[in-house]
């Protein structure tokens, strides 16, 4: 078998505000409240034979008020919650860094680091993958790695603003965002299998 034949789109999710709520920089798995429909949109994604890839930064680590491992647990939350409604990540890369305690680095988004390192390991079809999320940040990170992107409007702030990088799709949630990106590639049948 042909190596590109292996590569498989993914859709790239920001976790604080598209997955789960927005409770601040989040140190405790107790913190992890999946935002409706997150499960079922992830689902979709897994059912559709696309790589569900969570992209995140976390400098919570730098500022040293999260450990390497406690955050491993407050995934291992977010990973539980998810299974319950029988989605699943493929993976999950974060930032640990903060330019103010840890100095500059290429993963933070909107940096294409963890976007990159991703491709390389999941052999990733970047021409047919995408990015989801609530934030500028989220946005200039699909344009620096050249996918698609989707904005959800969990931030409000962000959605009704002027967007430097314009995004492909514009959705209320992240279930709506995935919904249309498969409509996008697959047809209208497709995303609602």
């Amino acid at each position: 078998m042909s190596f590109y034949l292996r590569m498989r789109p993914a859709i790239f999710l920001d976790r604080d505000g598209t997955l789960n709520f927005d409770h601040g920089w989040i140190t405790s798995p107790s913190k992890i409240e999946l935002l409706p429909g997150a499960a079922e949109a992830v689902r979709a994604i897994n059912d559709a034979g696309y790589l569900a890839v969570l992209v995140t930064n976390q400098p919570v680590v730098a500022r040293g008020e999260i450990s390497v491992a406690g955050l491993r647990v407050v995934h291992n939350r977010l990973e539980f919650l998810l299974a319950e409604s029988g989605a699943h990540l493929d993976a999950i890369y974060y930032c640990p860094h903060h330019p103010d305690f840890s100095g500059p680095c290429d993963c933070r988004k909107p940096a294409p680091g963890l976007l990159r390192i991703a491709a390389r390991e999941l052999d990733i079809d970047v021409g047919r993958s995408w990015m989801i999320g609530d934030s500028e940040r989220d946005l200039g990170v699909a344009a620096a790695f050249g996918v698609s992107a989707a904005l959800v409007a969990s931030n409000q702030r962000a959605f009704k603003e002027a967007i430097t990088s314009a995004p492909l799709i514009r959705a209320p949630s992240v279930s709506e965002a995935v919904q249309r990106i498969l409509e996008l590639a697959h047809g209208p049948a497709a995303a609602r299998s």
